[in-house]
């Protein structure tokens, strides 16, 4: 992996299911290498990273627990070349698309996901 060829998608987060970026191409992975939120609620907040299938229920990955206002969340701290990734979401076919997504449970937050849609790491 190269950080050179990540790609971001950044997103505003909100108590409705966000879908982060584009649906993951047919046959391929998302491999999600860093994800940083920002909390912008006063106060508590809660922001799920999921995955859903065709529009499902969203399949939480990791939740970011933030119990003060403006605090931020980053995992990892830092890339490097020979980091792994986080997550792995597949996509097998065109019929069956997979989306990352992203919801708050109390109010607003702001995200970037770092990422490689890929056939294979391996």
């Amino acid at each position: 992996m190269r950080i050179s060829e990540m790609q971001t998608v950044s997103v505003g987060v909100t108590i409705v299911d966000t879908a982060v970026g584009t649906a993951i191409p047919a046959n391929f992975f998302r491999y999600i290498f860093k994800w940083k939120v920002w909390n912008r609620l006063v106060g508590p907040n809660l922001v799920t990273l999921g995955k859903s299938e065709e529009g499902g229920a969203t399949e939480t990955l990791d939740i970011a627990n933030f119990m003060a206002p403006y605090e931020v969340w980053n995992d990892p701290e830092e890339l490097h070349e020979d980091s792994v990734p986080l997550f792995r979401i597949a996509s097998l076919s065109a019929a069956l698309a997979s989306t990352p997504m992203v919801v708050a449970s109390a109010g607003t937050a702001y995200m970037t996901l770092w990422y490689i849609d890929a056939p294979s790491l391996d």
